[in-house]
């Protein structure tokens, strides 16, 4: 076989040629060519950017508030299935994304153990390549063992391995909580929290046997698993329809990345698909768990098709509304109020503060982590008020933090009237005024425990400071930073 593709692919001999050369007939020479490609023996490589779905792509960024998405066409014709064509997908991303000094986690997954084998040949590079999670005790090599695809993965690029020598869950909440203490394991458990990017498969209803979870989950957990309304994982850690780690004991016992922990990672990269994992990915995308996809085509139209249940600004589910913050521009914040330009623009002075009590003061005001409830990688908006005598500037001072608006006059009294909120992400020194009569919340922060904000408000806005109270609507109203 290695011969045949030497001569077809090296010195361009053809089928027939090959077949003379070596003594047997033309259809077993395909047959070799073939099977050379398939094993990766022989790798080609297109030297283009251009997507295969650019469209589609842009649309799944559009829709889930991606960074990235990675379509590949569907591989029902290939004999190893839509794996190793998602595989192929996840390779080519990781050859954009590594450079020198990068730490890269690895999670349990069959699609990311084969990325190795379709990266071809890589240019060495300073990179680490850290396990974010324990094996299973199940059989498959490194389909169940991130340890395997490690080594290849720094193998392949020259970088260096490390692993996560435990298991993926243990036998009780007190062996994890002393495994966890371990230098062994709790060394490269906060390298792959630091790390650059991840990259990790997703799981769902379905994949007890599929995956091998048999052997970590006896069925009896699995059973009071799905009673809990769990719809996948990821390394490990179940959660519900509302992407909310459920409170089982098994997610005590896993020896890996939380969660939270996971959807801190810069670049949170799930490389998947297939019919079972359209509504975990869903819900993990809601929930900010990645921010890059890699996914067929097939996979891909579904979770377009159910957009309209997933999509940012809607119904997720029956009872909860998610907005995706945007970044702060003078367009978008028309209906809420205006921002403040350099005097040397034009557009200075047109728009005004205005207090009809004559009481403008200048203050310093903070908002705390702990005023306000949190969900995984976001917050829930449970009151809105307003004021409408005066005007409202404030400039964020420090750090990041979420706003939810609507414009005035808004009337939000049931679910379908939650469509007028949008939500924006604020840096230090993004100032911003609201509109006489602008519905606001925060500015509350996300990167820190307290946002300090220079405020010019009304001295008396006790007076007229109107509530409007989201937690009558049966609707949660949670909010999530930009991707």
């Amino acid at each position: 076989m290695a011969r045949a593709a030497r001569l077809h692919y090296e010195f361009d001999l053809t089928h027939e040629q090959v077949a003379t050369t070596l003594g047997v007939s033309r259809v077993k020479v395909t047959r070799m060519l073939k099977k050379a490609r398939e094993t990766g023996l022989v790798q080609i490589s297109v030297l283009t950017e251009l997507s295969l779905f650019m469209t589609m792509e842009e649309e799944l960024c559009s829709r889930f508030g991606l960074a990235r998405a990675v379509v590949v066409p569907e591989a029902v014709s290939h004999e190893r299935g839509p794996r190793s064509a998602v595989a192929r997908g996840g390779a080519w991303y990781l050859n954009q994304i590594v450079t020198d000094d990068m730490v890269i986690a690895v999670g349990l997954s069959r699609t990311v153990a084969e990325i190795p084998r379709w990266l071809g040949a890589v240019s060495p590079t300073r990179v680490r390549f850290v396990s974010l999670v324990g094996a299973s005790r199940a059989a498959g090599g490194s389909a169940r063992s991130p340890y395997l695809a490690t080594d290849a993965l720094a193998t392949a690029y020259c970088g260096t391995a490390e692993h996560l020598h435990a298991p993926v869950i243990v036998r009780s909440r007190s062996i994890a909580e002393e495994l966890i203490l371990e230098p062994s394991v709790a060394e490269p458990l906060a390298r792959a929290a630091a790390a650059d990017a991840a990259f990790v498969g997703i799981g769902g209803i379905e994949d007890r046997a599929d995956r091998g979870w048999a052997a970590d989950v006896p069925s009896s957990e699995w059973a009071e698993l799905v009673a809990a309304d769990m719809v996948g994982d990821i390394a490990g850690r179940f959660f519900d329809r509302d992407g909310k780690l459920i409170e089982h004991e098994i997610n005590h016992r896993v020896i890996g990345l939380t969660l939270d922990q996971i959807a801190a990672i810069p670049t949170r990269v799930v490389v998947t698909a297939g019919p079972p994992k359209v509504e975990p990915l869903l819900v993990a995308m809601r929930r900010g768990l990645l921010n890059v996809l890699v996914t067929d085509a097939t996979t891909a139209k579904a979770l377009l098709r159910a957009a309209p249940i997933a999509q940012w600004g809607e119904n997720v589910t029956s009872d909860v509304f998610a907005l995706r913050a945007e970044p702060l521009t003078a367009e978008r914040w028309a209906p809420f109020g205006w921002l403040p330009v350099r005097d040397t623009d034009p557009h200075d002075g047109r728009s005004r503060l205005r207090f009809t009590l004559d009481d403008v003061h200048l203050n310093i005001i903070a908002h705390f982590t702990d005023e306000i409830p949190h969900v995984s990688n976001g917050l829930v908006c449970q009151m809105l008020f307003r004021h409408v005598t005066h005007t409202q500037a404030l400039m964020v001072l420090d750090n990041d933090a979420l706003m939810v608006v609507a414009a005035p006059g808004t009337t939000l009294a049931a679910p379908g009237d939650l469509g007028a909120l949008a939500a924006f992400q604020l840096g230090a020194k993004d100032a911003f005024v609201l509109h006489q009569g602008t519905w606001h919340w925060g500015p509350f922060p996300i990167t820190a425990d307290e946002v300090t904000l220079y405020n010019v408000q009304g001295l008396r806005y006790a007076e007229d400071n109107e509530c409007c109270d989201l937690t009558t609507i049966p609707t949660a109203v949670e909010v999530f930073p930009r991707a």
